[in-house]
C-alpha cells in the first residue's frame, strides 16, 4: 500500500518553524511497493491574491495526470495567506519563490525517507499561471543527485502552464527582470547532475544532503541549476497574454535552449544535439484554449502536450 493513497493534507514548516504552509500529498494508488516510487512532482497554484489555491481545477487536473500517467508522488501546496497557510502574500513574488525552493527541499527529504528503495527517481517542478512564474525560479542543485533515491535519475522536468508573459510586471511589482534572468539561467544551464556531497548511505545523510536544495535561493545569481527539460503550454485565447507576446517569449526561450523533440527542433532550425547535455525548451500552443482551459477540448490539448513531451524524453 502507498503511504498516501488518497489526497492527504499535511503542514510544511518553513523559516525554521515560523511559517506553516498547507499542502496536499498523494501517492500513485497502483504502487506495487510501499518503499519505492518513480518520482516526485510539486505544483504551484495561481496568484493567491486573486483566488488561486491548491484546489484550482487546472492544478488538480495536472496533479491527477502526473499521478496516474507518470506514477509520481504529487504535492500541491497553498502559498502564504491562502487557505490554512500562514503569513501573507508578497507583491513581488519573492517570498513565494523562496518558499517554493524550500518546499522542494522538504519534499525531497520526505520522499527519501518514505521511499528508501527508490532509484533514479524523477523530479517534476510545475506551476500554473503565476505558479509557473514561481516554478521557473526553482533550482535543483547537482548534489540532489548524490542521494541514493535520485542517483542516476533523468534531468529535472519543468511544466509551465499559461506562463503569464504578458503580465509578469503586474505579478512581480515591476521586478520582471528577476524572473527573466532566472528562466534564462535555467535554460542556458549545462550543469550535469551529481555534486560534491559524496555517497549517501543512510537516512541521516540523505536528510542532510537534501537540505542542500534549501540553501540555494531561488533567485540567487550564483546558484547553478541542473540542466533541465522545460515545457511551456499556453492557449491562443489567453486573456492575459496575447499570441504575439507568447511568440516573442517562446522565441527568446528557444534561443537559449533547443527543443528535445527532433522534429520540432528541425522545424525551428535548432541543433537538437545542443540539448544532449544542457537544458531544453519545448512549447505547445493549444488551439481554442483560454487562460483557464475551460473546455474539454482545451483540457485534452493540455493533456496531449504533457504526455507526448513527457514520454518522448530520454534523459
Amino acid at each position: 500500500m502507498p503511504r498516501y493513497p488518497v489526497p492527504t493534507t499535511l503542514p510544511i514548516a518553513l523559516d525554521n518553524g515560523q511559517i506553516y504552509l498547507q499542502s496536499v500529498v498523494q501517492d500513485p494508488p497502483s504502487l506495487a511497493s510501499s518503499s519505492s516510487c518513480r518520482g516526485l512532482a510539486i505544483i504551484a497554484h495561481p496568484f493567491g491574491r486573486l483566488g488561486g489555491s491548491l484546489d484550482d481545477p487546472i492544478v488538480t487536473h495536472l496533479a491527477s495526470l502526473l499521478l496516474t500517467h507518470a506514477q509520481l508522488r504529487v504535492v500541491r501546496f497553498n502559498s502564504r495567506g491562502v487557505g490554512k497557510s500562514g503569513g501573507s502574500a508578497s507583491w513581488t513574488g519573492k517570498s513565494e519563490c523562496n518558499d517554493f525552493q524550500e518546499i522542494v527541499s522538504k519534499c525531497i527529504d520526505n520522499f527519501c525517507l518514505d521511499f528508501p528503495d527508490s532509484t533514479a527517481s524523477q523530479l517534476v517542478i510545475a506551476g500554473y499561471s503565476a505558479g509557473s512564474l514561481y516554478a521557473s525560479t526553482v533550482r535543483i542543485p547537482p548534489s540532489v543527485y548524490d542521494l541514493r533515491q535520485f542517483r542516476g535519475g533523468k534531468k529535472p522536468r519543468y511544466i509551465l502552464l499559461s506562463f503569464p508573459a504578458g503580465v509578469t510586471w503586474a505579478l512581480s511589482f515591476f521586478t520582471t527582470k528577476t524572473y527573466t534572468d532566472a528562466l534564462k539561467k535555467l535554460l542556458s544551464s549545462t550543469v550535469g547532475p551529481g555534486g560534491n556531497a559524496g555517497i549517501v548511505v543512510d537516512e541521516g545523510e540523505a536528510k542532510a544532503a537534501a537540505r542542500v536544495a534549501e540553501s540555494t535561493p531561488s533567485n540567487d545569481g550564483a546558484a547553478q541549476p541542473v540542466a533541465s527539460h522545460v515545457l511551456a503550454i499556453y492557449g491562443d485565447q489567453d486573456q492575459f497574454t496575447s499570441t504575439g507576446t507568447y511568440e516573442t517569449w517562446t522565441k527568446a526561450c528557444s534561443s537559449s535552449a533547443p527543443s528535445p523533440l527532433k522534429e520540432e527542433a528541425e522545424v525551428e532550425g535548432q541543433d537538437a544535439q545542443k540539448g544532449k547535455d544542457g537544458s531544453t525548451f519545448h512549447h505547445v500552443l493549444v488551439e481554442n484554449a483560454d487562460h483557464f482551459y475551460r473546455s474539454n477540448e482545451a483540457l485534452d490539448g493540455l493533456d496531449k502536450a504533457v504526455v507526448e513531451w513527457y514520454d518522448a524524453l530520454i534523459d
